[in-house]
């Protein structure tokens, strides 16, 4: 007990759903508080086809499950872009494409979201 220990809070997820993941990542994540798991799931299967309409099929969604941890979010949603670039496009097409505005709208009934946040994934 004499050494120097760093404790910080840490949350345990479960994957709920999983499309994988590319080398050196470039991620969205969206940490959102679920009311209705199953319903939210099949939305995100809907968010997945609108994906591959636009052209982003190599960017994968991974969706996770607090299972421990104290945190003030239910689920993490977690966009996985082979590039930056290609992060960016995905990003422009949710802000300007009317079919993303309307998945955003209605997605809401199943989620409120706590907070974004735009990554690089630098372990592998």
């Amino acid at each position: 007990m004499n050494a120097i220990r760093e404790l910080g809070p840490q949350t345990l997820l479960k994957a709920v759903r999983f499309d994988g993941r590319n080398d050196g990542a470039w991620l969205l994540n969206t940490q959102v508080t679920v009311s209705d798991e199953a319903g939210y799931l099949k939305a995100l299967d809907e968010f997945r086809a609108l994906f591959d309409k636009h052209g982003f099929k190599d960017i994968k969604i991974n969706a996770y499950r607090v299972v421990a941890g104290r945190t003030d979010y239910t689920h993490l949603v977690s966009t996985n872009a082979p590039s930056e670039e290609r992060r960016a496009a995905l990003m422009d097409a949710m802000s300007n494409e009317a079919s993303f505005a309307e998945w955003l709208a209605a997605a809401a009934k199943y989620r409120t979201v706590v907070r974004n946040g735009t990554y690089r994934e630098i372990t592998r």
